[in-house]
């Protein structure tokens, strides 16, 4: 999901006034990693940085962003160049918020505007979640920032100031490559929390899963423990805020050709041991008990494989022109997720007229 093309397809379903896109509000620290669109038109990364995930690192989770991944440098002239318009290429907020953890010792940043001058900014304070908010005349273009001194542990942008129009709502993608449930887990309360108090959620989408059940020896009981901790911390963060559990769609099993000898007329064959349905199987399971600790915590699930078609869909996906997934049988291509994001609306009875004025 983090491509952004399931987003990109629930927003059109369900319309914008004169066609415009649905606009987010957050942009989180996961930009510039290999396979994270989001809703960011362009993103420039030097060396120097490393994306830290809650899930996976300690000190992430200690000081996790809104996005549960944080931006780290530590070398001097690590720079980020991110690319604030939509996509049509149109500027549309005057004002962003910079979000970062303070440390205890301080720290000097550049920053730059549509290319303007660099401003040396000094940040000190005590040690916890922190912002800068950069101010324009007008609609901003790009933004520039460069470590010049200290370690910066960058959280995000926040988009801000008024719009030429009203939009009917926004969608902020959060997600990021290899994340599992476990980030909600061990992320630390309070911290994260407090990147939301001016954001008010109507609906967030939890879609976790392919992962946890990638691990050697899945084990239902210990996946069930660890979604219900997940989710209980999750909804500590929105207490009010609907929301829908999806769990992973199908997965296939790839299979190593086995050639004959020349001239023995057989053509390649599958090898017979593999299980091309374990993958699936382990899917099933982890949806059933998606679906129990939706109802314990006020949400909805959504069965993405039964969707699919259920068990070995897979296969029958990478077999449709175009393919909707991919070699790997693991992941989509951009028309399956985009797939998945109508079979999602539909089933949920989501249409342009969510959205409308009442």
């Amino acid at each position: 999901l983090a491509a952004g093309y399931f987003s990109e397809e629930l927003a059109r379903l369900l319309g914008s006034p004169g066609g415009r896109p649905l606009q987010p509000q957050f942009i989180a620290a996961g930009i510039g990693h290999v396979g994270v669109r989001g809703l960011v038109r362009k993103t420039c990364l030097s060396a120097g940085w490393k994306h830290e995930p809650a899930y996976a690192v300690a000190a992430a989770a200690a000081a996790p962003g809104p996005g549960l991944v944080s931006l780290v440098a530590s070398e001097r002239s690590a720079a980020l160049a991110v690319d604030l318009r939509d996509a049509a290429g149109q500027p549309l907020h005057s004002a962003v918020r910079v979000l970062y953890h303070q440390p205890e010792t301080p720290l000097v940043v550049g920053l730059s505007i549509d290319d303007g001058p660099e401003t040396a900014v000094g940040l000190s304070g005590p040690a916890g979640p922190a912002a800068i908010d950069l101010q324009a005349d007008g609609p901003m273009s790009t933004l520039r920032l460069r470590l010049i001194s200290g370690s910066l542990r960058l959280q995000g942008l926040r988009l801000m100031g008024p719009l030429p129009w009203l939009p009917p709502a926004e969608i902020d993608v959060f997600a990021f490559p290899g994340a599992t449930a476990a980030g909600w887990q061990r992320a630390q309360g309070p911290y994260l929390r407090s990147w939301f108090r001016d954001s008010d959620y109507d609906l967030t989408v939890l879609a976790f899963g392919t992962n946890e059940g990638n691990a050697q020896g899945f084990d239902a009981a210990t996946y069930r423990e660890g979604l219900f901790q997940a989710i209980g911390a999750w909804r500590q963060t929105f207490p009010n805020a609907q929301c829908v559990l999806v769990s992973p769609g199908d997965r296939g099993v790839r299979v190593k050709a086995v050639r004959k000898p020349a001239g023995t007329g057989r053509k390649a064959a599958a090898t017979p041991s593999t299980e091309l349905l374990r993958y699936s199987l382990v899917h099933a399971q982890i949806a059933r008990i998606q679906a129990e600790v939706a109802s314990e915590f006020r949400c909805k699930s959504w069965n993405a494989q039964a969707a699919m078609g259920g068990l070995g869909s897979a296969y029958r996906w990478a077999r449709q022109n175009p393919p909707l997934m991919a070699a790997d049988l693991l992941h989509f291509t951009a028309a399956g997720y985009r797939e998945l994001a109508r079979l999602f609306a539909a089933d949920l009875g989501w249409d342009e007229r969510l959205l409308s004025p009442r």
